[in-house]
């Protein structure tokens, strides 16, 4: 959240593609703020917005879903001592 953005939080991706930018507003920031800063994957929906001719990518979040959830991870491998 910089600190000229009033509020507004900007998430950047990057692939094979090029950039796209996650832009949470302050609202939503603060309605999936423990999603959004503690989930080690997400996933958003949104309203893809994209100026033509332009490189980046921007997807204004409506939602945000934790990609997996605690009870769905990979059970910790016991420890075998040979």
């Amino acid at each position: 959240m910089p600190p000229t953005a009033n509020g507004v939080l900007f998430i950047t991706l990057e692939d094979e593609f090029g950039f796209m930018n996650l832009v949470v507003w302050n609202s939503v920031y603060q309605q999936f703020r423990e999603i959004l800063f503690k989930s080690s994957f997400l996933m958003c929906e949104g309203k893809i917005q994209k100026a033509k001719g332009a490189k980046v990518t921007h997807v204004i979040i409506d939602t945000a879903f934790p990609l997996l959830v605690p009870s769905e991870r990979t059970p910790q491998i016991r420890e075998h001592s040979y």
